[in-house]
């Protein structure tokens, strides 16, 4: 068995001050190397649920307390190289549509639900930005995403024709002209990364991750765009 590491208490972080303390911080909340959200539905951490819930709780049967989650996941996960954070424990109560209540205890069977459908491709009960290593395709920020890139392709549509028919600019290298067309490229650029990394569901309603599978998947006119 592996111990478990002691949850990260991030006033630990402040208590240690300068710059070496926010630093801990910011990288505890926001780099992507400390999110477990696409670790809980990848295939071998999927059968490792009911043994690690035995190891920390002892029976199905029984509960566990919320304060047992930071064992839970770093037994879960044992290759993840970081103190388990708040973070992590709510992109867990997230992933399987848990509140975050202290007051009360999880349930394997509200667990083991969640897997259940998991395994039959159920993809409706994503709940986090990712499916398996791939991103959710239902996940409501990837949907203001789109809508972003539908505005990038308005000012395509609009914008590039009327600075050609009506050379607002002395220049077509203006400074101004260049900045804006670079920063809608670079959301292009960046929308076509995300395309490529998105899961789809096959016909058997089974969550495809595979990249060379989603790249097959990809209308051709967006790689050449």
């Amino acid at each position: 068995q592996v111990a478990p590491l002691p949850l990260h208490d991030e006033s630990d972080d402040e208590n240690e001050g300068g710059l070496q303390g926010l630093f801990e911080r910011l990288h505890a909340r926001f780099s992507p190397n400390r999110s477990l959200a696409h670790r809980f539905f990848e295939d071998e951490t999927l059968d490792m649920y009911e043994s690690v819930w035995h190891d920390v709780v002892g029976d199905t049967a029984r509960g566990m307390a919320m304060d047992k989650i930071p064992q839970f996941l770093t037994r879960l996960c044992t290759d993840f190289g970081y103190r388990i954070t708040e973070r992590n424990i709510k992109e867990f109560l997230s992933a399987f549509g848990l509140k975050d209540d202290n007051s009360k205890t999880i349930n394997y069977e509200d667990i083991h639900k969640v897997i259940r459908e998991q395994k039959l491709g159920m993809g409706d009960v994503v709940h986090g930005p990712f499916v398996g290593s791939a991103l959710n395709p239902t996940w409501p920020a990837l949907a203001r995403w789109r809508s972003l890139i539908r505005l990038c392709a308005v000012y395509y549509i609009v914008v590039v024709p009327v600075r050609v028919g009506f050379l607002p600019f002395d220049r077509i290298l203006h400074p101004t002209a260049l900045l804006s067309d670079g920063l809608v490229d670079i959301l292009v650029i960046l929308n076509l990364l995300c395309q490529l990394n998105t899961a789809y569901k096959n016909r058997n309603q089974k969550w495809v991750t595979n990249r060379v599978k989603i790249l097959r998947k990809v209308h051709i006119a967006t790689l050449v765009a």
